[in-house]
């Protein structure tokens, strides 16, 4: 997808969805997918899905709305995997949603 923010998305992480728990209570996850995105590395403060008051280390600002959610695994250009803290969406004048992840 070509979108006016296209350009700026030059990073891409690695999409997993829940798909469930195992035996054990462990999530299970599906199949990775490819997300354009940006990857910036910035402290703020922001609410959990809980409502708890934490520390937001890294944004990810995706190329459209790829359906990520807190429950999902994403695994950032660095390998590592983070824990979701929050998942917003934005729309813009058109109607396209765009997402920002909270890590």
């Amino acid at each position: 997808m070509t979108t006016p923010w296209s350009d700026l998305m030059t990073q891409e992480v690695t999409w997993e969805p829940r798909t469930g728990l195992d035996e054990y209570s462990r999530p299970t996850y599906g199949a990775a997918t490819a997300v354009r995105c940006r990857v910036v590395g910035r402290p703020r403060m922001t609410r959990d899905v809980d409502g708890q008051e934490v520390v937001s280390t890294t944004t990810i600002y995706c190329d459209g709305n790829p359906g990520i959610s807190p429950v999902d695994r994403v695994t950032l250009p660095d390998g590592s995997q983070p824990v979701i803290l929050r998942v917003e969406s934005y729309p813009d004048e058109n109607g396209q949603v765009y997402q920002q992840v909270l890590t």
